[in-house]
């Protein structure tokens, strides 16, 4: 944190730092609590502002109080609905970005035929690098997105 000398300066530090946190909002959806942690404390250690489901109830609950811009699903999950998770996603978050995790690449096309963005899709086993590429590429997309909506409105 930048610590700044007038409390006018601080109270826009944390005004800015609260903006950010906007951009770096992301909700996990996996039911493997190894692979829901390990995706945790990865993103959590780059800064990225972290929520987790176990469940598509989950899921809802989460996105129906909180606004995020990336959403990670596990479509190979037994418990819940994968699709689900997808269409509430984009029922719940219209704007969010959605990065899902799947088994094999036979499951993407199946996906793919829904026609709702997916920003990019991870295939199990999935290196680290693979999965902090997505997510950055996926904010990346975010950013872009809310830059030209500021524009506009200017």
């Amino acid at each position: 944190m930048i610590f700044f000398k007038s409390e006018n300066s601080m109270e826009t530090a944390i005004k800015y730092e609260k903006s950010l946190q906007k951009f770096n909002s992301i909700l996990v959806v996996e039911e493997s609590s190894a692979l829901r942690d390990m995706i945790f404390m990865i993103l959590e250690c780059k800064d990225y502002h972290i929520t987790t489901a176990t469940s598509l109830d989950e899921a809802i609950e989460e996105m129906t109080t909180k606004d995020f811009n990336l959403v990670i699903a596990d479509l190979n999950g037994g418990e819940f609905n994968e699709i689900a998770v997808i269409e509430k996603t984009k029922e719940l978050n219209p704007k969010a970005m959605l990065i899902i995790i799947v088994a094999d690449h036979d499951v993407i096309l199946p996906v793919e035929d829904l026609k709702v963005d997916v920003c990019d899709y991870l295939v199990k086993p999935f290196k680290l690098d693979e999965l902090l590429e997505g997510v950055s590429h996926c904010m990346g997309k975010v950013v872009s997105q809310r830059n030209k909506i500021d524009s506009s409105i200017q």
